[in-house]
């Protein structure tokens, strides 16, 4: 994907469907926006459909109904754009204001549930930078919703001063001093006209420290949906649910049983056989016929994860070999 230079806008985003004939291995890369629009469940429908077709060699139609259901995902898609940086102050070129925006944005894929973005102002006009992020975000160009934690470096020329802003949960992974820390180096970074390596570094950071906190709390997959900040699923919510539902069987079963008490139990069966009453006069095995089917067994993919997320969702994020965050299932036809 990175090699031959696909996909569009800044971020690159698109799609690739890859084929390997000779081991019959196959793999869909996603890259930039279309990891948001491609989750995993979107991709295991659109697996579903063309798989049956390229295990039976039909790969004309199998290569269109892929194409196909794309088509219907794109249509279907919120494309509006991601706002990873916005460099109000004009500290960038436009190349490096490019390779700024593919860097955060791989960032925040990889580092799952946390947006990382850079604003950059000449003047914050009198507003805290909590204030002045609120503002730019709410525009409406920015796409992932509240279910997403946000750590956004904002830049006043003005001042001469860097913050960093979190929303979300990430106040509670972030602690001061590491904000302070992430400020500093910004700070430092700026002040010797590495304006996108400083940028870059902070946007570095930031994933480490976002991606850490999801491996302690079990990983990405394993860590449980959250609304509002609460973690739903917690071991002690399991046991309490399991021991309540013992102890409302317990009763329920115990109370039927007290009703099963007016016929007497008996040990054995013999009050209720006739002596002599059943005689086996012959005996013969016969065989009738066979009936076997054969079926081409698909092989599941290896690499499929369920859920995600887009969204939310999903769990399935990598980075290639040239530092760009890529999504994708892979497999075996």
């Amino acid at each position: 994907y990175d090699d031959h230079n696909y996909g569009y806008g800044e971020t690159k985003d698109g799609i690739l469907l890859l084929v390997c004939m000779e081991e019959r291995d196959w793999a869909t890369s996603t890259a930039g926006a279309a990891q948001d629009w491609f989750d995993d469940d979107t991709l295991t429908t659109i697996e579903d459909g063309f798989l049956p077709k390229l295990s039976a060699g039909d790969y004309l139609a199998a290569f269109v109904n892929f194409s196909t259901r794309c088509e219907y995902v794109l249509q279907k898609a919120d494309r509006r754009p991601v706002l990873y940086l916005d460099d109000a102050a004009g500290l960038l070129s436009p190349s490096a204001a490019s390779l700024v925006t593919r860097k955060l944005e791989s960032f925040s894929h990889v580092a799952q549930y946390c947006d990382i973005a850079v604003l950059t102002a000449s003047s914050l006009d009198g507003q805290t930078a909590a204030q002045y992020a609120k503002a730019v975000f709410s525009s409406g160009a920015y796409l992932h919703d509240a279910s997403y934690d946000k750590v956004v470096l904002v830049v006043d020329l003005g001042e001469g001063k860097c913050y960093c802003v979190t929303q979300g949960n990430a106040d509670g992974y972030f602690s001061d001093e590491d904000l302070r820390s992430l400020e500093t180096d910004a700070a430092s970074g700026l002040s010797s006209g590495a304006a996108a390596d400083a940028f870059i570094q902070f946007g570095a950071t930031a994933y480490s420290r976002a991606g850490s906190y999801y491996e302690s709390s079990g990983g990405y997959e394993g860590y449980a949906y959250r609304s509002g900040g609460i973690q739903w699923f917690s071991l002690m919510r399991l046991a309490v649910a399991i021991g309540a539902g013992l102890i409302v069987g317990w009763i329920v079963t115990g109370s039927m049983t007290n009703k099963l008490k007016s016929v007497k139990k008996e040990l054995a069966a013999n009050r209720y056989l006739v002596n002599d009453s059943f005689r086996l006069s012959e005996q013969q095995d016969l065989y009738l016929f066979s009936n076997v089917t054969k079926t081409v067994r698909q092989t599941e993919s290896s690499g499929r994860s369920g859920g995600g997320g887009g969204g939310g969702g999903g769990g399935s994020h990598h980075f290639s070999s040239g530092g760009v965050s890529h999504g994708g299932h892979s497999g075996k036809f």
